[in-house]
């Protein structure tokens, strides 16, 4: 079971016991005190312990004002009309005492020290590389359904997955004798010119053969044909092989945001990464 998107006004917020918070996803400037004040209300409702937040640069000193603290930043980048903060308002004491510190800590100074930039990783002649399409969604699904324990989104289910394909998500597959063996997507927001690199999955049976890094090389080059400047991801703090990729992307660490994302079976801290995307002069 997954957390309920829901419209406020021209803002979108997820919430629910799975992650056990409320995430304001996109935010309309114009309505930040009123998306504020309901969701403040809607946490203390159904008595979440944690509101989360992506928002503009320009916006913090509101929510800081509000009770948020900054947990990741990217800076503005490019032609973007706009940074993004990534706020939280801890409404329980304990959910702001991270979980697996010292496996955190490791997972960070790992990925730095090994995040040199290198070449890209060819696909083997047996395996193919395409974008998805919405007759894919089915087997797109199984796949999420077999990697994940639970995943805040309802990735499990196809007709959600077709649905995001119509709104400015583009999912990759790897694909072996017919069968989607990894996958990865780009939810893009063109009002900020971002992209988020998100939903990295690989069948237990293939891994080790390095399709995540595959996967995002391919995307971002897919993503120098969009409007889009900035490209970034919100990875599992104890995910060695996830953190380690974008960091030889060039990647840079942007914050962890505490005991924020129910994946995997439990709400795990997440890691920020991002960079630039460059597009070719005209």
């Amino acid at each position: 079971m997954s957390d309920i998107i829901l419209k406020h006004g021209n803002s979108l917020i997820q919430h629910g016991s799975l992650s056990d918070r409320v995430y304001i996803m996109k935010l309309d400037p114009g309505e930040c005190e009123e998306v504020i004040d309901f969701v403040e209300k809607l946490a203390t409702e159904k008595g979440y312990s944690k509101i989360f937040a992506k928002v503009p640069l320009s916006l913090i000193t509101t929510f800081i004002a509000g009770g948020y603290e900054e947990e990741a930043r990217i800076p503005e980048l490019g032609e973007s009309p706009s940074g993004i903060a990534f706020m939280s308002n801890f409404l329980v004491k304990r959910r702001k005492k991270p979980g697996k510190t010292h496996e955190i800590m490791q997972v960070k100074s790992a990925s730095l020290i090994r995040g040199v930039p290198r070449k890209s990783t060819p696909l083997s002649s047996e395996f193919s590389i395409k974008e998805a399409e919405i007759a894919d969604s089915a087997d797109l699904a199984l796949l999420y359904r077999e990697v994940f324990a639970s995943y805040p989104f309802p990735i499990y289910d196809p007709l959600f997955i077709a649905n995001s394909m119509t709104e400015d998500v583009r999912y990759f597959i790897i694909s072996h004798k017919g069968e989607i063996v990894a996958a990865a997507a780009a939810e893009m927001d063109y009002d900020t010119r971002s992209v988020e690199m998100t939903d990295f999955a690989t069948n237990p049976g293939h891994r080790g053969r390095q399709f995540g890094q595959i996967l995002l090389d391919h995307m971002e080059v897919a993503m120098i044909q969009e409007p889009i400047d900035t490209t970034y991801t919100i990875a599992r703090a104890v995910s060695h092989g996830m953190n380690i990729t974008f960091a030889r992307s060039d990647y840079e660490f942007a914050g962890t945001l505490i005991n924020n994302t129910n994946i995997s079976g439990s709400i795990e801290s997440m890691n920020v990464w991002y960079k630039q995307i460059v597009h070719p002069a005209n």
